[in-house]
């Protein structure tokens, strides 16, 4: 027997709206659990669980990661070669090539990390509005 578990996609039917959620977000919910949802075409792009008051969905800013990689690769291949260690033979192109590679990595997680971001503050002002 095997105790992993098997994340997947499912749809929540509320009284009005039916919307699909992918297994990453929608793990660990119970029946009687409370939900706010920020929905986009059908999908909920992230979920607050009033019950347990957990986030779902919530993306993280990974995105400064990858820039401090881009920035410590030119430093990394100058000590190299200062030092005389070869490790990369062409270290310009290696460079410009794994530069753009982390650059390109970054922009997309900053901008799924901000709707990210939006979609919680939309959530925490409607539900400070509710009694």
């Amino acid at each position: 027997k095997s105790n992993t578990s098997v994340k997947s996609n499912f749809n929540i039917v509320l009284e009005n709206t039916n919307f699909h959620v992918e297994g990453y977000i929608g793990e660990k919910l119970k029946r009687d659990d409370i939900l706010c949802a920020v929905l986009y075409e059908n999908f909920a792009s992230i979920i607050f669980n009033r019950t347990t008051n957990k986030w779902y969905g919530v993306k993280y800013p990974y995105f400064i990661l990858f820039i401090a990689m881009a920035i410590a690769l030119p430093a990394t291949i100058y000590y190299l070669r200062s030092i005389g260690n070869n490790l990369f033979p062409e270290p310009k192109t290696t460079t410009i090539v794994l530069d753009i590679f982390f650059l390109f990595f970054a922009l997309l997680n900053f901008f799924s990390y901000r709707a990210s971001n939006v979609a919680k503050l939309f959530i925490k002002k409607h539900l400070n509005k509710q009694p």
